[in-house]
């Protein structure tokens, strides 16, 4: 499942707000590589951490409490083979206001409605994604959001975050499982070099490659 389009505000109706949007304030479109290209403060890492704070949410890494901004709203279009998803969230002072999921068109979550899959269910809960609600069974509803989720991951490439962080020797790190932390690309390409061999770093510069970056 991929994201294909996105609108997105900040502190809506406020002197600071702040948006995402597409050309005539419509969604932001995406296809499977993208390009964000723009001078230095004009939103293209905070547009990446509105994107990683939405599939953070979804897989339950972190809870409203726990979001950078206490008001934001949240408008994303999905696409998952024959199956199309739109997602609205809307939360202000850290209280869900609206949630609403829609199938093919079809609505099948709504938060203030109690809604759940056309079944009326008790949603009382104003700090917790309902999207992420499971069935008798402990199965989600909607498994194909929370995964997109779980699956998206990020890397920072900043000159200034390495600055600002110590990382550990590679050769006394015996396990991590945090992908996103920065020190364990240096700890699994090294790790790869001593399995592997050669092979293992032409195969990292192919891989590269084929997504528009030519490295030696």
């Amino acid at each position: 499942m991929i994201l294909k389009s996105l609108k997105y505000t900040r502190f809506e109706g406020e002197p600071r707000q702040w948006k995402i949007v597409g050309k005539d304030d419509q969604f932001s479109d995406f296809g499977n590589l993208n390009l964000l290209v723009g001078k230095n403060a004009s939103g293209k890492s905070r547009t990446l951490t509105v994107i990683r704070t939405i599939a953070d949410l979804f897989a339950g890494r972190i809870t409203i409490e726990e979001t950078n901004y206490p008001s934001e709203k949240f408008e994303l279009i999905f696409a998952c083979e024959s199956m199309t998803y739109e997602y609205y969230l809307n939360y202000k002072k850290r209280e869900i206001i609206e949630e609403v999921l829609k199938c093919n068109g079809k609505e099948v979550l709504n938060f203030q409605k109690g809604i759940v899959n056309h079944v009326d269910i008790s949603i009382k809960d104003q700090k917790k994604l309902s999207v992420r609600l499971k069935d008798e069974k402990g199965d989600y509803y909607f498994k194909p959001i929370v995964e997109w989720g779980i699956n998206l991951k990020s890397f920072l490439f900043s000159n200034q975050y390495e600055k600002n962080n110590l990382l550990k020797d590679y050769r006394t790190v015996e396990k991590i499982n945090e992908l996103e932390y920065v020190g364990v690309l240096i700890y699994n390409f090294n790790k790869g070099v001593e399995s592997f061999g050669e092979s293992f770093t032409e195969e990292v510069k192919n891989c590269m490659a084929r997504i528009g970056y030519s490295i030696n």
